[in-house]
């Protein structure tokens, strides 16, 4: 889901939101013994770890150009919230409750053919701030069409990273 509120006050920010849910689930035979969150787990023993994030974004930004280029700069405040869980012979699982600020970019440019753009967005870390022991990285590059009416459809690439340092005594790392 996807919320946008743009007026036209220059002096005040933007605002978008948008919500979205990653979850995945595997099953491997353990190499060797691990502790997850305070549970020791056998090697040659089967196990299945689960993470289920929903993450939502509120970004605050300013429209620097909207004419044929768009250009957006701001920032974004990406909150998780969800479980990393692990089970086989016990099961165990870690709440995870972070914000991410990341800095948040996007551009558009719309082709000389009628309704078609490309365009791209980056949110990336702030490189000197930071709340908590996060990174992330969140970016997309898109080709799309949008009818004079507003309806349309994008497609493109996305690329998203999150490690997480030491969150509830979590460390992980998701690409």
């Amino acid at each position: 889901m996807v919320l946008i509120l743009e007026h036209p006050i220059r002096s005040l920010s933007n605002i978008r939101y948008q919500g979205f849910n990653l979850d995945s689930s595997g099953t491997s035979m353990l190499e060797s013994d691990i502790n997850f969150n305070g549970q020791n787990f056998a090697s040659g023993h089967q196990v299945t770890s689960t993470f289920d994030l929903f993450h939502d974004d509120i970004v605050l930004y300013y429209e620097l150009l909207d004419n044929r280029v768009n250009l957006d700069v701001g920032v974004d405040l990406k909150r998780f919230d969800g479980e990393v869980s692990l089970s086989g012979t016990s099961s165990t699982s870690v709440t995870i409750d972070e914000v991410i600020p990341l800095f948040y970019l996007s551009a558009r440019y719309d082709l000389s053919y009628a309704g078609f753009y490309v365009g791209a967005n980056i949110n990336s870390n702030l490189s000197s701030f930071s709340i908590g022991s996060g990174t992330a990285e969140d970016s997309t590059i898109m080709l799309g069409y949008e009818s004079g009416n507003g309806l349309g459809m994008e497609g493109g690439i996305k690329y998203f990273s999150l490690e997480l340092d030491d969150v509830n005594n979590l460390d992980t790392n998701l690409k």
